[in-house]
């Protein structure tokens, strides 16, 4: 059939006409459709090409982020790590001050009873030297004598 042969009495015949020739289809919505309508399929195919160019590039920067990130976490393992080694060393470093600690106390214990024996020893053989002058006013003619001077030897008399 020919375009002037073609009539169109009710509706469902210009869709007929409208299928068949997808030329005259195109003029129609020319003449129906506003400009702005028509170029609305080519901007909103440029609009999804932006939407996308841009989701592409957040993608990027979650990408550069999360690169950044993981060198933070690595970073941040690493001296957790080197933290958590330095107490280990600290605390063993502590008990070992603390054994240190614990053995110079049992010497100063050990340095006190001997220094309190030696006072006393000091103590009687002052005592012992100088007898004279601590018991003189109560013994007339005190004197030392030798220790190759007396027949018995002399008993020490611990003081306390």
């Amino acid at each position: 059939m020919k375009d002037k042969d073609y009539i169109i009495k009710e509706f469902e015949d210009l869709l007929n006409l409208l299928r068949e020739r997808p030329e005259y289809l195109e003029k129609l919505r020319v003449l129906i459709l506003t400009k702005e309508l028509l170029e609305l399929p080519m901007k909103f195919e440029e609009f999804r090409n932006e939407v996308n160019r841009r989701f592409d590039e957040v993608d990027k920067r979650f990408e550069e982020v999360d690169k950044r990130f993981e060198e933070s976490d690595r970073k941040f393992e690493e001296f957790r790590n080197e933290v958590n080694r330095r107490f280990e060393a600290l605390e063993k470093g502590q008990e070992e001050i603390k054994q240190r600690q614990d053995k110079m106390e049992e010497i100063l214990e050990r340095h006190e009873k001997s220094i309190q024996e030696l006072k006393g020893w000091q103590l009687e053989h002052k005592v012992r030297m100088n007898i004279c002058a601590y018991v003189g006013k109560y013994i007339k003619k005190c004197r030392i004598k030798d220790k190759s001077e007396m027949a018995v030897p002399c008993p020490i008399i611990p003081l306390l």
